[in-house]
């Protein structure tokens, strides 16, 4: 299990150099500054000041923050946006770990230089590309600092020349999922992705529509995703996370479980179920996320009091 929970990203324009209020009260797991939104030739020449200040505004409500760079223009990226106040970098096209290592090193020689502890900074790495998804294993294992394979699936549907129309009964990168979220949990890190066809559309959905979306997803194995609208993070907060009713559930198959062992069973019932190690397993798996989730809202509730 990683060890801070991202149920939800928020991907935030920062042309204006400016977080509306909104994003920040979004009680968002993470934000994340979306670089490309900056004209590149103002990019460059960005003041510290102004990113400074920018990186406090965003962590004011302890969210996680990331900014997203261009593997174009990475290393100016870097050197103009990591400063004290920053949590990681979203490195969109992803292909090969080699890029993660370089950005490994590009961020350690930031770290030391900029007084940010050593390790600190995190890479979230999105696969986009058909090169990226079969090198994502390496790519998942390539770094200690890479914490989340993101799914790109809007670069996916262009590289794979896929129309990129929403109308088919099934997922089209079904499979492609599967071995990102695959790969993701064999090197101990978060698959992040929603299910279709929102993950094309991206739309400004109703609840009763991003619910069993985000249903499908975190039940296929995703523990987050990349939320275009502020809408969606309410949702993916409280779907990325086990119920109420599995919290209560698996509390009761640990507590059955433990004392069916005292009396030297291997296995017991409960509820026309047997109960056994593996399923003590996963029940102390789901109660160890969720605990996890509800440490991480009461973080947020206590910076928001302040």
């Amino acid at each position: 299990m990683p060890k801070l929970i991202r149920r939800s990203l928020l991907l935030v324009d920062i042309s204006k150099m400016s977080i509306p209020e909104p994003v920040l009260r979004a009680d968002s797991d993470v934000l994340i500054l979306d670089l490309a939104t900056v004209p590149q030739q103002k990019r460059s020449s960005l003041p510290q000041s102004e990113i400074l200040s920018l990186l406090a505004t965003a962590g004011r409500n302890a969210a996680e923050v990331f900014i997203r760079v261009q593997p174009e223009t990475v290393a100016m990226d870097l050197e103009v946006a990591v400063w004290p106040g920053l949590n990681g970098v979203f490195l969109p096209r992803v292909e090969h770990a080699g890029e993660i290592e370089a950005v490994s090193k590009l961020l350690a020689g930031l770290e030391q230089r900029r007084g940010i502890r050593e390790g600190s900074l995190k890479i979230d790495a999105e696969i986009g590309t058909a090169a990226g998804v079969g090198n994502s294993l390496d790519i998942a294992r390539s770094s200690p600092r890479l914490v989340a394979l993101s799914v790109g699936e809007t670069s996916l549907y262009q590289d794979l020349q896929l129309d990129i129309e929403a109308h088919l009964d099934k997922d089209p990168l079904r499979f492609i999922k599967g071995q990102i979220i695959v790969h993701a949990r064999a090197a101990g890190i978060q698959a992040q992705g929603i299910s279709y066809p929102l993950s094309i559309t991206l739309e400004e959905a109703e609840e009763s529509v991003l619910k069993p979306a985000v249903r499908r997803a975190r039940d296929t194995g995703f523990k987050g995703a990349i939320c275009p609208h502020i809408s969606w993070v309410k949702v993916c907060n409280e779907g990325f996370r086990p119920s109420d009713e599995e919290i209560a559930y698996y509390q009761k198959v640990r507590e059955v479980f433990a004392d069916g062992v005292r009396r030297g069973l291997a296995s017991v019932p409960l509820d026309g179920k047997m109960v056994d190690v593996p399923v003590d397993r996963r029940a102390r798996s789901f109660l160890e996320w969720g605990e996890q989730c509800a440490r991480r809202d009461r973080e947020k509730a206590g910076a928001t009091a302040k």
